[in-house]
């Protein structure tokens, strides 16, 4: 009789143990179906938020849509990391304008034509260069720590370059939008 209490503790212990695993088994996490559909929204959005940003005139207004999205993320238990880059021809030259909303402070070294200017970003700012007698067609080349991009553009329009990154626990998504 003893024998059996054993037996039948055993059995009861160890079924205890496969309740406790996850049904699913998976072994590698899906990425979060939402952070999909959120890049997917922001990725299409920055353009369009671009163009409203160029029609009131400031375009150092794109980081109100940075404040605001990050925001948004918060609210759905998720992070929002951004750093833009605005290049708008006037005349013959070329003003670039920076906005860093990666949470951290960054250096931005821009690059065009061989003329190289480093802007020390903190975070949640934005600040602007000016580039003298460019190219009709020129390449910007912006780097930060973790990225170093090549970027074609023309002077007679206005050019947005956006890195950006949603993460919630382990899931990471990260896009670039040229525009």
């Amino acid at each position: 009789m003893k024998a059996q209490f054993f037996v039948l503790g055993a059995i009861l212990l160890a079924s205890l143990f496969f309740v406790g695993m996850p049904l699913t088994g998976y072994i590698i996490k899906p990425l979060s179906e939402d952070l999909n559909c959120f890049a997917e929204n922001i990725e299409e959005e920055f353009p369009n938020t671009l163009n409203l940003v160029i029609e009131s005139g400031d375009i150092e207004r794109l980081g109100d849509f940075s404040r605001f999205m990050d925001s948004q993320m918060n609210q759905r238990n998720a992070d929002f990391r951004n750093l833009w880059v605005i290049a708008e021809g006037q005349g013959s030259n070329v003003n670039v304008t920076v906005g860093n909303y990666l949470d951290e402070d960054v250096t931005v070294i821009l690059n065009i034509s061989n003329t190289v200017n480093m802007i020390l970003m903190p975070s949640g700012t934005t600040d602007s260069v000016m580039f003298f007698s460019v190219p009709a067609q020129y390449t910007l080349r912006v780097s930060f720590p973790g990225l170093d991009r090549e970027l074609s553009y023309q002077r007679n329009k206005i050019n947005l370059y956006s890195y950006f990154s949603l993460s919630r626990e382990d899931d990471v998504i990260i896009e670039e939008v040229v525009a």
